[in-house]
């Protein structure tokens, strides 16, 4: 066997190396007892959750208690990697974030009473980490007694908390994905029943508002199409339910996109716009066809004609790039994603025709992407007898010219 001893040499008062025996740990090598591990776990996901500083320094440098909290997150995402603790399933006691979540929705009274935001997004930010590490059942016992804090968190008005949960709720639907519309209960799981039933009131009721306010800005609607985005993720179809109020919507928020066009506004507003058109693009199929009408020969002709956002006239490109690339039954062609039916090819044909007008004349850094979407519908053996190929010969001979 080997030996537990080690020698080692040592210069001695002489200069003479002078033998030193050192003993080795015996359990030098074994892991770490699990009530062990589950202590320092739960001890580093408090701490880090409760350091934060109230009200943070602008100086770009971190606080101390700020400073803490992130060693504490990288120490437990270090902890919780499968080689450190193989085969450990470590005991979360996480029933006290309840209490953190809670903590958004405080009425400051003082300063010193301020919601503690620093706090409640490092809880944010590591429970969506810890759901990536926990079995699905450890999931549901783990979130059931959390959702009136994670509710909260979803209807707050604060931008950081908003972003921190559309990321918590994207990965939570990514494991229990939300229901199909129709459904009779919110969630097929009790444990998040009343919590995806939260996210559902958040949207609806945020979507009416902003109809109700006809003074409201489109960045109101912030908070709503991000839980909206979070709930569609796993689940195309959610919008579905909303699909009528929602392109509604949509159309109030393109027209104020364009009469703000002349203005300097913020950028944020047209990327609300492009992330509600991504949300329906593939849902035209389900649309009635008023819904479609508005959709397509309103908002989308509306925007390609009048806006000066080449972002907005980029998604709008991309979508149409996307739809090209439907089969004419919406079967998506080899090598792309299956896609919902999108517009028929003469709902098509009106978009791509009001491209060739305007994309060249407001937006020639984006010509080259039309260029190759034209070409694209000249090589479709499927499209070559189809009225878009006479509707499109200007462009295509503008392309030749290239």
């Amino acid at each position: 066997s080997i030996s537990p001893w080690k020698r080692m040499a040592v210069q001695g008062p002489g200069g003479a190396p002078t033998p030193v025996i050192i003993k080795e740990e015996p359990d030098i090598n074994k892991p770490i007892d699990r009530a062990h591990a589950d202590t320092v776990i739960n001890f580093l996901i408090k701490l880090a959750c409760q350091v934060n500083e109230v009200s943070p320094g602008t100086t770009g440098v971190g606080s101390p208690g700020e400073l803490l909290s992130r060693r504490c997150v990288a120490l437990l995402k270090m902890a919780l990697k499968p080689e450190v603790w193989p085969q450990q399933n470590v005991d979360l006691r996480l029933q006290w974030l309840d209490k953190v979540f809670l903590g958004v929705d405080v009425a400051p009274k003082s300063a010193k009473e301020a919601p503690n935001l620093g706090n409640v997004c490092t809880a944010l930010e590591l429970f969506t980490f810890l759901l990536s590490v926990m079995k699905k059942e450890q999931i549901l016992t783990t979130i059931k007694p959390l959702q009136r804090g994670i509710a909260a968190c979803i209807s707050s008005s604060n931008s950081k908390v908003i972003r921190l949960t559309h990321g918590l709720l994207t990965r939570l639907t990514s494991v229990f994905p939300t229901e199909p519309s129709g459904s009779p209960v919110a969630s097929k799981y009790e444990e998040l029943e009343c919590l995806y039933a939260c996210v559902g009131k958040v949207i609806f009721e945020g979507l009416a508002n902003y109809e109700k306010n006809t003074a409201a800005s489109s960045a109101t609607l912030f908070g709503t199409l991000m839980m909206l985005k979070a709930a569609c993720s796993n689940n195309a179809g959610y919008v579905d339910r909303l699909i009528i109020p929602f392109i509604r919507v949509i159309q109030r928020m393109a027209r104020e996109h364009l009469s703000a066009a002349n203005t300097d506004t913020s950028p944020a507003t047209s990327d609300l716009l492009i992330l509600s058109l991504d949300l329906v693009k593939n849902r035209v199929g389900i649309m009635t066809v008023d819904t479609r009408k508005t959709f397509i020969g309103t908002i989308l002709v509306g925007l390609i004609e009048k806006t000066q956002d080449i972002k907005v006239m980029k998604a709008i490109c991309k979508m149409v790039e996307e739809w090209m690339k439907v089969g004419k039954n919406g079967c998506a062609l080899a090598g792309t994603s299956q896609l919902n039916a999108g517009p028929s090819l003469r709902e098509k044909s009106i978009l791509l025709v009001k491209m060739m007008q305007y994309v060249e004349k407001r937006f020639p850094d984006l010509n080259t992407q039309f260029l190759e979407l034209v070409n694209s519908v000249y090589r479709d053996e499927s499209l070559k007898t189809s009225e878009l190929t006479v509707k499109l010969e200007p462009a295509f001979l503008a392309g030749l010219r290239c």
